[in-house]
This record gives structure tokens, sequence and C-alpha cells, in this order.
């Protein structure tokens, strides 16, 4: 039997179809409420200062190809080993490495090094355990080299 309220059925196609459409907005909403709350790093705060001297970037990449021993680069704790190889012996290397986390930029960390040796270690406390970019900035010479690794800290 039937419910009915007045000789009407209680449940029809039209509060069906009200019901899944009320559903579906307040799905609409939801989601539009939480893409609002999510944080949106970008890598850089000034992008596009950054964009007007990207050659500079691509030229002291392709100086760094073009050295005849590759930089190698070691992940230690909290530290990464660099080793110049025989490229700069007995030159003074000053540069700036970037720690850069995709995830979350609060962990970013830039560390400025000088070294005279092949091998040197740079290391820094505010390194946490993770994934970084590391974009290795430094200067020889006069001349701009630069080298971009995925590294990962224990």
């Amino acid at each position: 039997m039937e419910t009915t309220i007045a000789n009407k059925p209680f449940w029809n196609w039209g509060k069906g179809i009200g019901l899944l459409y009320l559903s579906f907005v307040a799905l609409i909403v939801l989601m539009v409420v939480k893409s609002m709350q999510q944080n949106i790093d970008l890598v850089s705060e000034d992008y596009y200062d950054k964009e007007l001297t990207f050659q500079k970037n691509i030229d002291a990449q392709s100086s760094a190809n073009l050295l005849y021993e590759n930089i190698t680069i070691t992940p230690a704790n909290k530290a990464i080993i660099v080793d110049f190889g025989n490229n700069f012996k007995g030159k003074p290397i000053e540069g700036t490495a970037y720690f850069l986390c995709p995830s979350d930029k609060k962990k970013d960390v830039n560390v400025s090094f000088e070294t005279l040796q092949q091998k040197t270690a740079i290391t820094s406390e505010k390194l946490k355990h993770g994934t970084y970019m590391l974009r290795l900035s430094f200067v020889v010479d006069g001349k701009s080299y630069e080298v971009e690794r995925n590294i990962f800290i224990d």
C-alpha cells in the first residue's frame, strides 16, 4: 500500500529531480570552498623580474655544461657535498645554493658559500627531510655558472 497525503503520492519524480539538483549544487559549493582553502605557492614572488634576466640563467647553465668535468652533487645529512672536479683548481668559488621545496615554500633555504677547495660541503640546519630542487649558482673569475639538480635530503 502506497503512503499518500490527501490522495497524492508522497514521493514523485519532481521531488527526486529536485533532490538530485540540490545535491549537485551542494557538491559544487563544497568543491569551491575546498579550492579556496588550498595553498598555492609560486616558485618566486618576483617571477616577472626574474623572467627578464632568464637569458643570463641560460648562459650560466650552458657554461656549466661546457666544463670538461661534471660537477657532482651528493646529498648528506642536512647538507650537500659539491665536487667541482679539476675545473677550478686553486681558484676562489663564490656562490649561492637555493634549495627549493616544490610542496612547501616555507621549506625553501638559501645558503651562500665561498671556497677554494675542489670539494666543499654546503650545510644548513634549516633543511628538512624531503625532496628539493637545488639551484647552485656560482661565479669563478667573473664568469657565472649554474647547475640544477633534484635531490632528496634525509
